[in-house]
Order: C-alpha cells, then structure tokens, then sequence
C-alpha cells in the first residue's frame, strides 16, 4: 500500500509540474522573450537561434574524424584518370610507409600513369619489368644530391603508347638494358651501365629522347633498328673497343646534339631517315687521353650515314626534295674513315674536323654532298675522297696530309685550290691543301 501511495504522489507531482510549464508558455511577454517550439521557429525562419542546437553536446550519429595513419597497403586506388604517387624503399621491404620493390608499385598504379620516387639506398631489381605511358621514375628528394639506383639481369620494357606521354627515368642511376617496343622512353640526367650482352638500349617500334645521360656499355649503347625519333643532347655514350658500333640508328627524325661517342670500331652509324637528321657539335674518338686501357688500333668509321642501305632508296623526281642531312661541328679522332657518306645521301658537311684518319671525307656514288669550311688533319690516303658518280661542291677546306693526296675523284688526284671534276660533276674552290 505504501509504494502504491508513493507512485501516486509522484504522478500528481508530475501533473503539477507540466501545468506550471504551461502556464508559463501562455504568459503574456515580449517577442523577443518568447520561446518557440522547433516547428515554429522552422515554419517562421527564426534563425536568430537554432531550437536544436544544444551545447557542449554532439548526437550520437555525427561522423567522428579519423586520424589513423594509413600505409600504401591500406590506401584505396584513385580516380580512374588520376596520377598516382608512390614511394618504393627497397631497403625496408615490410614499411607501411613505402612499397619494398618496383613490382609491387606498378602493381599499385595498375596502368595508370604516376611518380615512382626510390629511396637511396639498396637497389631496386627492375628486370623484366614493363613501364607504361606517363610512369616517371626518380630519386626520392633528388635536390639533396643523392642518387637512388635501380637494375637487373634482364631488360625492362617500354611500352608507352598513349595520351599519358613517355616513360621517363630522371635523376636515377640505372644498372640494366631497355627495350623501347612503343610509346618514347625519356632518360634525363641519368647514368645508365649495363654489363650483359646486346644493346644498353634497343628501340623497336618506339622513340628516345636522352638529356645529360651517361651510357656505358660492353655492346652497343643504342640501337634502333626501326624507330620513330631519337634525340640525344649533351650525353656521353661508350663502348668498349671491340664492339660493333656505339649507335646505330634508322628513325624518322634524328637528333644528336653536343654529344661525346667513344670506343668500337664505329662510332656513329645511320643505316636510314625518313624525315630529319641532323648532327651538331658531334664528338666521336675512339679513346680519351686518360683512358687506362686504351685500343690497340684505330677504328673503321667515326660517322657512317647510310651504312648498310640507301637513305634515298626511290627513284628522284623534279619537285620532290631529297633528305637532307646536316652534319656540323663534328669532330672525328682515331678512325681510318672519319666521316663516310653514303649512297643517296644529300648531306652537308660544315665546320667540322677529321683528325688522322685514312680517308678524312669520303662521299660513295649517288651522294650528293657539300663540304664547306672543314678541317682533315693528318691523313694518310686522301683527305677527301669522292668515288665516281658523286656529285656537289667544297668550299674552303683546310686539308693538311700526312701521306697521299689532298683530293681525289676516281682516281682523279689533285692539290689544287680550285677544280672541276668530271666534267662539273664536282667542283672544289678555296681549298687549302697541305701536302
């Protein structure tokens, strides 16, 4: 009976109190003074205060920030066009803030083009590796002057076809080969080796662009048996002195600029161009003075254009140019046969030097060349040699022989400063001839 009687005061307690709060809703007061019901003030546009604001208090269902640190194996891939970056610390396999190998990162970026930038330290294995369009590959803080370095026993492979651009390796020391089979490979500031047999670099069906780049190679340093352009500006490439060639190229558009070729028994080798070549401020030397192991003899070509076919290989109609090849500042040292024009070539050779060759300038039947303001020095058979069906002028040659002759046109021998061979197929003027 007690606890009823208790239950019943507490309901007419509770009565008493929600009529007094009534009471006071229905007092008179200002307007300001008056409080609303949260439908009121909504219906109202009453934004003065927020019925449903209450301090210091957060419902229950309000999103909580999330400050968990996520590693790369945590991270959701991005948007279906979006770059990707990453880092790859091959030294430190299991961090979560960094991949541990380049497999595992292009297996991250899924295609997609992005930054891969490797942690100096323990080389990243790249063998056998594919590379698509837009992955640039770089030292990680590469401002601090430390290199990162990547390599392999086998060749990784290009294939960077698409809007993404080329595939480009920048600031990165790189122990393997590469094979170009689409797209452009870009190598910027980088120091490539590559001690295994074939190219350092092949390119078959692609394109390369090389800026401030060191090649060295027991083979060939680049050889682009079908290429759409290759570019090669203020880099040193070598071979050892046994290989075949250092370049060798057959590309639509060709561009060697301020550029050191060293060792093999040919230096600069064109078999075909389609649209373009040009050579400017060209150095090729069979070894360098310091050299520690130096050849036991000279080399066969120091540029060879239209080495194993001919760059114009169709018949010539009025109205249709030739291609035209431009050879200037060259500078050849250490070869029997300095600077070598082939056949269907139409080739102008300027300001460029021949030092103790054989055969400084030489021009085959079917070219067409003009050699103006060049240097041979020390010859040993002919500063200038031009074989019967070749055509054009030289203008002001400094020719200075050790042995043989100055001049000579199928047999055709000459000192003079101004001559016309064969009936004007060739004409010299201005030569200075030393012999």
């Amino acid at each position: 009976m007690m606890g009823r009687d208790r239950r019943a005061s507490f309901g007419w307690s509770a009565v008493a109190v929600l009529a007094l709060a009534g009471a006071a809703l229905l007092a008179p007061g200002t307007a300001s003074a008056r409080g609303y019901t949260g439908a009121q003030a909504e219906a109202q546009g009453d934004t003065a205060s927020d019925p449903y604001s209450f301090p210091a208090i957060k419902l229950c269902c309000e999103k909580k920030p999330h400050h968990r640190h996520r590693g790369y194996w945590e991270r959701k891939p991005g948007g279906p066009e979006g770059p990707r970056d990453v880092i790859v610390n091959c030294a430190v396999p299991t961090s979560r803030e960094s991949f541990g190998s380049m497999h595992e990162a292009l297996g991250y970026m899924r295609g997609h083009p992005g930054r891969i930038s490797v942690v100096p330290g323990a080389p990243c294995d790249i063998s056998g590796l594919s590379f698509g369009s837009g992955v640039v590959v770089t030292t990680a803080n590469y401002g601090y002057g430390v290199r990162a370095r990547v390599g392999g026993a086998s060749c990784a492979h290009v294939s960077a076809a698409g809007a993404a651009g080329a595939v480009t390796f920048g600031g990165i020391d790189i122990e393997a080969c590469f094979n170009v089979r689409s797209g452009e490979l870009n190598l910027d500031e980088v120091n490539l080796s590559w001690r295994g047999q074939d190219s350092a670099i092949l390119v078959n069906g692609g394109s390369l662009t090389m800026r401030r780049t060191t090649v060295r190679a027991k083979d060939a340093a680049v050889y682009a048996i079908s290429a759409g352009r290759v570019w090669i500006d203020e880099s040193r490439l070598a071979t050892t002195p046994t290989g075949a060639f250092v370049i060798r190229l057959n590309a639509a558009n060709i561009n060697l600029g301020s550029l050191l070729v060293k060792g093999a028994k040919s230096g600069v080798v064109i078999d075909g161009v389609r649209d373009a070549l040009q050579l400017s401020g060209v150095t090729v030397v069979r070894s360098e003075q310091e050299d520690p192991y130096p050849p036991f003899g000279p080399g066969e070509y120091g540029i060879l254009i239209g080495g194993g076919q001919a760059l114009n290989d169709l018949p010539w109609l009025s109205g249709l140019e030739a291609r035209r090849v431009v050879i200037k500042g060259a500078n050849v040292t250490g070869y029997d046969n300095g600077i070598t024009l082939g056949s269907g070539t139409s080739v102008v050779v300027e300001n460029s030097t021949v030092n103790g060759a054989s055969y400084g300038i030489s021009a085959a039947p079917g070219a067409f060349v003009s050699l103006l303001n060049n240097k041979v020095r020390g010859s040993r058979v002919a500063a200038i040699s031009l074989q019967a069906g070749a055509r054009g002028q030289a203008e002001s040659n400094s020719l200075h022989c050790a042995r043989g002759d100055c001049v000579c046109y199928s047999g055709d021998c000459t000192s003079r400063s101004n001559y016309v061979f064969a009936h004007g197929a060739f004409r010299m003027r201005d030569t200075d001839c030393d012999d």
